[in-house]
């Protein structure tokens, strides 16, 4: 029942780094040119936001939209992380920061649709083997990190090590 809670007020106190997750999503689709059909920015629920696409061309365009959020929030949370432990005096405005900063790397990982998605088009189509070398333990991780982060907290855990623990253990 605690877990139950938890997984409700999550996405309400780190809700900044949802629609960073879906423009991640639909920068990596426009980079492809893979068309979007809609962008839901944010909402709650099971499903906090989504973008929904076309089909991508190829098996490395499913790549790069599946995994942007992964990349784009880590390094994101990550940098404003970094400024808040290494220029804001200590006060509001740092704490403001570190929260902004954990909120967005905490929806770093993606979804478990983003990691099936990814799966079925290596393994359904015939991508060829390069990109299923790549693309089949980068799914198998996003499937790990998607259950994870529904049952162990692993996104959590994620947001504070990537936007407070790192940045301090790098600015000292």
């Amino acid at each position: 029942m605690l877990r139950f809670l938890f997984r409700l007020l999550l996405p309400l106190l780190t809700f900044p780094g949802i629609p960073v997750h879906e423009a991640a999503h639909a920068l990596a689709c426009r980079a492809t040119g893979t068309r979007i059909h809609e962008i839901r920015w944010f909402r709650l629920g099971l499903v906090m936001g989504s973008v929904t696409h076309e089909r991508p061309r190829s098996p490395w365009a499913w790549m790069l939209i599946a995994s942007a959020p992964w990349f784009v929030n880590s390094i994101l949370g990550f940098g404003i992380g970094w400024a808040a432990c290494g220029h804001l005096s200590s006060g509001f405005l740092r704490w403001a920061a570190l929260w902004l900063a954990v909120s967005i790397a905490t929806h770093a990982f993606p979804s478990i649709e983003d990691a099936t998605g990814l799966l079925e088009s290596l393994w359904k189509e015939h991508p060829g083997w390069a990109a299923r070398l790549v693309g089949t333990p980068l799914g198998a991780v996003m499937v790990v990190g998607a259950f994870g982060s529904l049952y162990l907290l692993i996104d959590l855990v994620w947001g504070l090590s990537i936007g407070w623990w790192l940045p301090r253990l790098v600015v000292g």
